[in-house]
């Protein structure tokens, strides 16, 4: 595949944990993602993070921790094709009650175990949930 044709991003992820689960958002319950998204013209990692948990689940970010980063391949999704880039994960803490924005319609805490069954990005079962898992969060 040439790489100039190739929509390449970085994308912010925020794992919310509690009691050994993780947040996941959908629009559908048909794919499940973490709260994040791009990176806007001229923010900082953190203040995209921060962005995006108020914009996807109305909440504020309490504690921003970075965890770890990755390159991902395009790969088939419930919308099409996700694009190649880099994304860099943060472990984050709220503050409030989870509120579905505009941008999603549903909210709920997994399992590792169950995670590896759902529609997610295989990218993100391999390089995030193991590594978790790996470290005792999940």
């Amino acid at each position: 595949m040439d790489d100039e044709k190739i929509s390449k991003h970085i994308r912010v992820s925020a794992l919310v944990i509690k009691d050994k689960r993780l947040l996941l958002v959908s629009d559908n319950k048909q794919w499940y993602w973490t709260p994040g998204g791009r990176i806007e013209p001229g923010e900082t990692l953190t203040e995209a993070i921060c962005r995006e948990i108020e914009e996807e689940i109305n909440v504020r970010a309490s504690k921003i921790e970075e965890y770890f980063s990755y390159a991902f391949e395009p790969e088939q999704t419930a919308g099409g094709m996700s694009k190649h880039g880099k994304e860099d994960n943060f472990l984050v803490e709220i503050d409030g009650e989870i509120n579905p924005g505009a941008e999603i319609n549903h909210f709920s805490w997994h399992a590792a175990d169950e995670i590896l069954t759902m529609p997610i990005l295989n990218s993100f079962k391999e390089n995030i949930i193991k590594r978790l898992v790996k470290d005792g969060l999940l």
